[in-house]
C-alpha cells in the first residue's frame, strides 16, 4: 500500500518594516480621548508599520525573497503560488484587482511553471491557501507550493484615530493593526508522522456583520473598519469548540494527548 502524502510548511519568510510605532503613540494621535488600557487589554505593545514607500506587494516581495533563501526549491521548481491579503494597495492610492497579485508576483521572481491565483477571504485568507494547498499536495497535483501575504492595513489606523470618539467605538479594534509579509513553503512531507494531520475551516457568514471595513463617511476620506468584538467572540466560541470536538474524534485523539493550543 502506497504511503498517504502529507503535507508539511519547510520554511517561512516574513518581513516586517522598520518603522515602529507604540500603542502609547498610536493613541495619543487619537483626535478625541481614548480611556482604554489598550496595551494591557491586548497585550500590543509595538506594532511595525510600512514606510511611505511601501505596499502591499513590496511586503509581499520581501518576504518571498527571505522565505526562498531557506526553501529546498528554487523559483523554476514552484507550481503554485497564491496570494491571500486582504489588501490589495499596492501603490500611492492604487487598490489593483488585475492583474492579480499573484500573477504580479510570479512575473517578477520568474516562477514560469506555477499556477497562480488570489484569494480574498478576510482574516482567514491564509489558513485558506493552505487548505487548497494541502489538498493539491495530497492529490499530486503539485509538488512545490508558495503561499504569500503582504498586509498593509495600518490606514485603518489613521482614519481610527481621526473618527474615534470614546472606548466603546467600534473602531478600536483599528488601533491595534500593523503591517507585515509572511510567505510559506509548501510541500509533500518526507513522513507520514510529520505534517498536516488534518484541516477543517468553518465559514460563519451570518456574523459577517459584525466586522466590517468599508470607506468612511466623513469629508477626509479614507477606509474603516467597523467591529463588534464581544459579539464576535460570542459567535465564534461556540462554533469553534464543536468544530475542535469533531476534529478530534475523526482522528481519534483526546484532549488530553492535545500539547499546546493558539
Amino acid at each position: 500500500m502506497s504511503r498517504i502524502v502529507k503535507s508539511f510548511i519547510e520554511s517561512i519568510g516574513v518581513y516586517l518594516p522598520a518603522r515602529q510605532a507604540t500603542t502609547a503613540e498610536i493613541l495619543d494621535g487619537c483626535v478625541n480621548p481614548v480611556r482604554l488600557p489598550l496595551e494591557r487589554l491586548t497585550g500590543i505593545r509595538s506594532r511595525h508599520l510600512a514606510g511611505e514607500s511601501e505596499f502591499s506587494i513590496d511586503l509581499a516581495t520581501k518576504s518571498i525573497e527571505d522565505c526562498l533563501q531557506r526553501a529546498s526549491f528554487g523559483p523554476d521548481e514552484v507550481d503554485l503560488l497564491i496570494c491571500a491579503n486582504i489588501s490589495r494597495y499596492d501603490g500611492p492610492g492604487t487598490v489593483g484587482y488585475e492583474p492579480s497579485t499573484a500573477v504580479s508576483l510570479k512575473k517578477q521572481f520568474g516562477f514560469e511553471r506555477a499556477i497562480a491565483l488570489d484569494i480574498s477571504n478576510a482574516c482567514a485568507g491564509m489558513w485558506t491557501a493552505v487548505y487548497i494547498a494541502d489538498a493539491m499536495i495530497r492529490g499530486g497535483t503539485v509538488k512545490h507550493c508558495l503561499i504569500v501575504s503582504g498586509e498593509y492595513i495600518s490606514y485603518l489606523t489613521d482614519t481610527a484615530q481621526l473618527e474615534i470618539v470614546d472606548s466603546m467605538d467600534p473602531q478600536i479594534a483599528s488601533l491595534t493593526l500593523g503591517d507585515a509579509g509572511v510567505t510559506i513553503a509548501m510541500g509533500p512531507s518526507p513522513s507520514s508522522d510529520v505534517g498536516f494531520h488534518d484541516i477543517e475551516l468553518c465559514t460563519l457568514s451570518q456574523y459577517s456583520r459584525h466586522c466590517v471595513a468599508k470607506p468612511t463617511n466623513q469629508p477626509h476620506g479614507g477606509a474603516a473598519m467597523h467591529t463588534d468584538p464581544i459579539k464576535i467572540t460570542a459567535a465564534v466560541v461556540p462554533h469553534f469548540t464543536a468544530l475542535a470536538d469533531q476534529m478530534l474524534s475523526r482522528n481519534g485523539w483526546q484532549m488530553q494527548q492535545i500539547e499546546h493550543i493558539v
